[in-house]
């Protein structure tokens, strides 16, 4: 499943974010299945967008630091939201914190080699 994930990254987030969805607009009969989505895409997916461009030799290690991640930058983020910006946290403010989080960590995957190769070569050390 991670190796499908791991070729993929886009897709993967594509359907959680379509099937949390799905799953919302189903109605109040859905919790469990609403749980569950939720939990993965709050929890998993945007960790998981960062953790992608490191190179981890065991599946396992890179699940729960992925977990790890996403706890952090989620509930990093929606604090500062709630506390310098005032926004209330919402279903909406949270899904929209997590999408944006997945994205930039998609958006960092995808544009690694470049930044990477513009590093200078004692900076170049420190990234691999």
């Amino acid at each position: 499943m991670l190796a499908l994930v791991r070729k993929y990254p886009v897709q993967f987030f594509v359907l959680a974010v379509i099937g949390w969805y799905a799953v919302n607009m189903l109605g109040p009969n859905s919790s469990t299945a609403s749980a569950v989505l939720g939990f993965l895409l709050v929890f998993l997916v945007p960790g998981y967008s960062w953790v992608i461009s490191m190179n981890y030799a065991d599946p396992l290690e890179e699940f729960v630091v992925a977990i790890a991640v996403s706890i952090s930058l989620v509930i990093m983020s929606l604090i500062f939201v709630n506390m310098a910006l005032g926004l209330r946290i919402t279903q909406a403010s949270v899904f929209v914190d997590v999408a944006l989080i997945s994205l930039a960590g998609l958006g960092y995957w995808r544009q690694k080699d470049k930044i990477n190769s513009s590093l200078p070569p004692w900076a170049k050390k420190l990234v691999s």
